[in-house]
């Protein structure tokens, strides 16, 4: 999961905008940092390059005493209780969502948002298709060039 890794300077929906803490109309690095400040305890890199550069972003950001970091995969929210999360956001690629999107879902609260991207605009069917099976509903996908942002809602 990365709760830094999401810039899209792009999103302009009228009213409520999912993610968009600050209110100014789009997703970015900082609604991020503000999510991460409040909601996030801990947070799980699988890259070591994306580990240590979350270390540096929990440390710029002064969250240090809210946010704890892991270096691993998916299988460490096994430790984790079901619905326990208001927000998951994860920036790996295609295959590992896919794989994954089960765990996430389970840890994520009803009503809660899951915030994807690290996969092409195109994959978004296949990964709506993915996430209808685990209990999620699009909100929003929006791209960045070919890349895409894919916001869902756990159902009640």
């Amino acid at each position: 999961f990365s709760t830094y890794a999401l810039a899209y300077s792009d999103l302009e929906i009228p009213s409520v905008l999912p993610g968009d803490v600050n209110a100014d109309g789009k997703v970015d690095r900082k609604d991020l940092t503000r999510l991460a400040q409040y909601f996030a305890r801990w947070d799980v890199e699988i890259d070591e390059a994306a580990y240590v550069n979350a270390l540096e972003n929990i440390e710029l950001n002064s969250v240090g005493e809210r946010v704890t970091i892991q270096h691993g995969d998916a299988k460490l929210l096994k430790q984790y209780d079901d619905n326990k999360y208001d927000i998951v956001l994860a920036n790996i690629n295609r295959n590992v969502i896919l794989c994954d999107i089960d765990k996430y879902s389970r840890v994520l609260k009803p009503g809660g948002m899951m915030l994807l991207s690290g996969f092409y605009y195109n994959e978004v069917p296949m990964m709506l298709n993915k996430a209808i099976e685990y209990n999620l509903s699009h909100v929003i996908s929006k791209a960045d060039k070919e890349w895409a942002l894919l916001v869902l809602q756990k159902r009640f």
